[in-house]
């Protein structure tokens, strides 16, 4: 069926009821939820790397890719998915060498990718050219680092 959704932003709590009944009205509520699936953009084969420093990696940090360019921009999640320290993204598709990524130290305490979330940054860097694609944090650096061929 058909149902009106309230979200009080005061009490943070989401009213749902039936269509045109007033807010007032409604028995069911919810206080707490599940956080929406953070929505991941589809990807091409190649693969950026990121080698967080010890600045980074404080307090369970979890890290993100943000891809721009003339035709717009998306945040991408990244993994370490063979537990190496190094962190792993797959570059979405519309974005290539030439175009730019930000990569981004996260809150961990949520899995949305914006800005609110994020603890720290890059400055806007070129994803290379030449066939680099692995970007190092200097030690001791909260944002700048170096490119290398992981």
């Amino acid at each position: 069926g058909a149902y009106d959704i309230y979200f009080n932003v005061n009490s943070h709590i989401i009213y749902i009821m039936d269509v045109d009944a007033d807010y007032t009205t409604a028995t069911e509520q919810t206080k707490n939820g599940k956080e929406p699936e953070v929505e991941e953009p589809e990807t091409t084969e190649a693969v950026l790397y990121l080698a967080p420093n010890s600045n980074w990696k404080q307090d369970n940090a979890r890290f993100a890719a943000y891809f721009f360019n003339n035709g717009g921009n998306v945040w991408a999640s990244m993994t370490d998915a063979d537990a190496d320290g190094i962190y792993e993204v797959n570059i979405p598709v519309g974005y290539a060498a030439g175009d730019n990524v930000i990569f981004c130290r996260m809150n961990p305490a949520t899995t949305a990718n914006n800005w609110n979330n994020k603890w720290n940054q890059t400055g806007d860097l070129v994803i290379p050219t030449d066939g680099k694609n692995l970007y190092t944090i200097n030690a001791g650096s909260w944002d700048a680092g170096t490119w290398s061929t992981k």
